[in-house]
């Protein structure tokens, strides 16, 4: 929170923030055998279930994007100790970061668990 503060000190015109997390994910060798729309719908469970335990929303992923293709160590989404280059992912990524922000064909929201998750 303090980078809120942070702003709201800069910027006194700001009076809230709302943010909304979301995650891009590499779905395990186990959850690809999955058929795509049982997937979905247990990874909009598992929000849901997150939510639901509370902790507001700083501490909620609110979406996800799944992605098709494992990280890759040519394009350097992985570092030499095996641990995820963020900053690689979102670069190579940019077109499904900004389809997860606005809210594309294939987000998974933990508020689609009652019609079943969107595809």
């Amino acid at each position: 929170m303090a980078d809120i503060d942070l702003l709201t000190h800069e910027l006194p015109i700001v009076e809230q923030l709302v943010r909304e997390a979301g995650a891009l994910v590499f779905p395990s060798a186990q959850a690809r055998e999955l058929p795509v729309e049982a997937l979905r719908e247990r990874v909009a469970k598992a929000l849901a279930a997150l939510k639901a335990e509370g902790g507001g929303s700083s501490m909620t992923i609110e979406r996800v994007w799944l992605l098709d293709e494992p990280p890759s160590v040519d394009a350097g989404e992985i570092t030499d100790k095996g641990y995820i280059n963020q900053r690689a992912v979102l670069a190579r990524r940019a077109a499904q970061v900004e389809a997860l922000y606005a809210d594309a064909h294939g987000v998974v929201r933990a508020a689609a668990i009652g019609a079943g998750a969107r595809s």
